[in-house]
């Protein structure tokens, strides 16, 4: 008797263990098998119909009700049949951080689906805080010396690498729906504003902040430090592509910059926007260089010259 109650206890708890993994209702085991506690959902062949389709005919069977919206934020380009279609969740028009899915699809069928999302969100997505209100709270935690929207040269070079007048280093908070562990537990969600401050003293590093978008507390924040010295792929002049060595100073710019090549402070390559002639060269109003991605193709003349 002793051992079919602790067989059922351990039943249970293997139900309880399974359900606050990936939370998805018992319905969505009429069109799929689930595996690794839900991180695989395979599709039964009798359901198994185009991405394009797939959440307008099965978003109850996955928990998501009237305000949630799954959009396609990549699509892998079609190969032996076979395609990826990775989608972001939105609630009441807003991303739900982490919570995205995989649409395995072949022969223009989703046959499995990976990835995680959350079911059951309920909260009220309108902010008591404004933007201003918590980059000011963002600063005021912040322990920088100076940002980089504070120096207009690398403002002018922003503006010309995005192509925009109006490019900013200034931040600009965007809401979330965020829960800092992950849970995918709708309970644990709050709304949130993302704040990123690019700072460049007293070290070259990127903040970022999540604030709870009603009451100003700092949820969550960390750092990310400049990478300097890595490699990637740039088109050059006369050598095709080739790989160059480039300091990463976020993950949407880069500089034209290496301390692994070259005796002192390695190579520094910038513009002379064709200024000066064969006698005089100012170099003092020599520009940086930067790039928004890690595959240079802006400038093949500069390229060749870092390379």
């Amino acid at each position: 008797m002793k051992k079919i109650i602790l067989l059922w206890v351990i039943i249970l708890l293997g139900n309880i263990i399974y359900g606050q993994s990936h939370h998805y209702p018992e319905t969505l085991q009429k069109i799929a098998v689930l595996k690794g506690e839900g991180a695989i959902i395979n599709i039964k062949t009798d359901y198994q119909i185009p991405a394009a389709h797939f959440f307008e005919k099965y978003q109850l069977y996955f928990g998501l009700g009237n305000y949630d919206e799954m959009r396609e934020i990549y699509v892998s380009p079609t190969r032996n049949g076979k395609a990826h279609h990775r989608l972001q969740q939105y609630f009441e028009q807003i991303p739900v951080d982490g919570a995205q899915l995989i649409l395995h699809e072949k022969n223009a069928k989703v046959y499995r689906v990976t990835g995680a999302i959350v079911s059951g969100l309920s909260l009220n997505v309108t902010p008591n805080l404004t933007k201003e209100e918590v980059i000011i709270i963002a600063l005021n935690n912040s322990k920088a010396d100076r940002y980089a929207w504070q120096s207009p040269s690398m403002e002018a070079d922003l503006k010309i690498i995005r192509k925009d007048t109006t490019a900013t280093y200034y931040p600009t908070p965007t809401l979330e729906i965020y829960d800092k562990e992950h849970s995918f537990m709708a309970k644990n969600y709050r709304l949130v504003y993302k704040i990123t401050l690019s700072v460049i003293a007293p070290e070259i590093c990127t903040e970022i902040y999540y604030v709870d978008a009603n009451n100003g507390e700092i949820v969550h924040h960390f750092t990310k430090k400049a990478s300097a010295n890595i490699e990637v792929q740039a088109v050059t002049r006369y050598n095709g592509e080739q790989t160059i060595t480039v300091d990463s100073l976020a993950s949407n710019l880069y500089m034209f910059r290496s301390t692994s090549r070259g005796a002192g402070d390695g190579i520094l390559t910038k513009s002379m926007n064709n200024e000066g002639d064969l006698i005089y060269v100012p170099v003092e109003n020599a520009i940086d260089l930067y790039e928004a991605d890690n595959y240079f193709d802006s400038d093949v003349i500069a390229n060749s010259a870092h390379y």
